[in-house]
């Protein structure tokens, strides 16, 4: 039960098959080159260059490979919030339910930054890009190409629109009644409508300043 205060307190000896380890400055330097960012660092870094909260990051560091393809994408499109947002996402979503490692998703991350890229330039409604999402996904096809082809392109024709809204008002006298009354709720019928009528390709932020600038200003 005595105490015990250094080495040959525990009768430590020497190993003599094992021969001294000379750990000089440059074998240090050349050790630390060769070790890959590690998870906290990179953490860190990923919050500060794209601006991502923290825990996103911890999200997205949680493998190498996630790392790799969030930062791919998120040095291709500007927005890093948003590319975070898709990527835990939808991304993960398609990875966890095919059971496919990250870089076997047809999904790329040069597909993906193009896809927010279309977003970004309203060329494409979030909802249209999900469904572009899952067409690349099957095929494996661009996100230009796709909507292309299908022609999936946002509707921001204002003129367009506005007939739109004067073709629904024309025959619903009733709802321009209620709206001369103040109603401004059933502002959302013609917004409803005019969706419908595009297929879901109209530009919302459009339509609801035109709706409103058509039924209230009668422009």
């Amino acid at each position: 039960m005595r105490s015990k205060e250094a080495a040959h307190d525990y009768r430590y000896f020497p190993e003599p098959d094992l021969v001294f380890l000379d750990v000089t400055e440059d074998w240090i330097t050349d050790v630390r080159a060769t070790v890959p960012e590690l998870p906290d660092a990179r953490r860190n870094r990923l919050v500060e260059q794209f601006g991502i909260p923290e825990y996103d990051a911890s999200v997205l560091t949680s493998t190498q490979e996630l790392s790799d393809y969030f930062e791919r994408c998120a040095s291709l499109h500007p927005d890093g919030k948003a590319v975070s947002n898709w990527v835990m996402g939808s991304v993960l979503r398609v990875v966890k339910e095919r059971n496919i490692s990250i870089d076997e998703c047809l999904m790329t991350p040069e597909h993906l930054a193009e896809l927010l890229d279309l977003i970004k330039a309203n060329k494409i409604s979030g909802k249209i890009a999900k469904d572009v999402f899952e067409q690349v996904v099957e095929t494996g096809n661009a996100p230009t190409a796709i909507a292309a082809e299908r022609s999936l392109s946002t509707v921001s024709d204002e003129g367009l629109i506005a007939d739109i809204v004067r073709e629904v008002a024309a025959s619903r006298p009733d709802l321009i009644e209620k709206l001369k009354q103040g109603k401004l709720n059933v502002l959302g019928f013609f917004v409803g409508q005019v969706m419908q009528r595009t297929q879901g390709q109209a530009d919302p932020q459009i339509v609801n300043e035109t709706v409103r600038k058509v039924l209230l200003s009668g422009k």
